[in-house]
């Protein structure tokens, strides 16, 4: 059965109604569908942080997006030096190394047309992809994966931000937090969502 289902809907609109729109319902879908097509483990966990980091990345649309996405063209023109290859998708894939990588892994060649990395099932690949192989940052114990973070010895959502970025600060309600705290509590929410939506969904006869 899908980990995608009403019940995981119906659980993460209580708690984000914004998520009860077409797009961010179909969004969330495409996640799930590509985290189910590459992932053998299924460990609720690392789906419950990509959803959850997908839903900061996007401004909560749930939908693949340009860097700044605020701005114009012109203004990524000229003001990101890696232009054309900026950050699209879920996560923001960037520079041109890493646009032949993953087009090359897709099977695409977001090279010659970076505008693919918007469409929802490549920008779901490369989510996955990169954040199960460590495709975005690295330390000196080697690169930042959800197995590092996700596993049977450790359970580290905070920790995870690692895997796309720093410990950004922002303020909210006149007080600093951390970006990672903030994602760390979306990635609860997913969860608990996940976890009702595979409690509920009943098999379907014959099955």
């Amino acid at each position: 059965m899908s980990l995608f289902n009403d019940v995981f809907v119906a659980k993460v609109v209580q708690e984000f109604r914004v998520l009860g729109g077409r797009d961010q319902t179909a969004g969330m879908k495409a996640i799930i569908t590509g985290f189910e097509a590459y992932d053998s483990i299924h460990d609720p966990r690392w789906l419950a942080y990509m959803l959850a980091t997908a839903f900061h990345e996007t401004a909560s649309t749930m939908q693949p997006v340009r860097e700044a996405f605020w701005r114009t063209e012109d203004w990524r023109r000229k003001n990101l030096g890696y232009f054309p290859y900026y950050g699209r998708g879920y996560v923001q894939l960037t520079h041109q190394a890493n646009y032949k990588k993953a087009g090359k892994d897709i099977g695409v060649d977001l090279v010659a047309d970076p505008d693919l990395a918007l469409r929802p099932n490549y920008a779901a690949h490369v989510m996955y992809k990169g954040m199960t192989e460590g495709w975005f940052r690295k330390d000196r114990q080697g690169p930042h994966m959800l197995q590092r973070y996700f596993g049977p010895d450790v359970d580290d959502p905070v920790g995870a931000r690692n895997i796309i970025n720093g410990r950004e600060v922002k303020t909210v309600g006149g007080k600093k937090v951390t970006v990672a705290e903030i994602i760390a509590d979306y990635h609860a929410v997913f969860l608990e969502a996940l976890k009702d939506g595979q409690k509920h969904v009943q098999v379907r006869p014959g099955r």
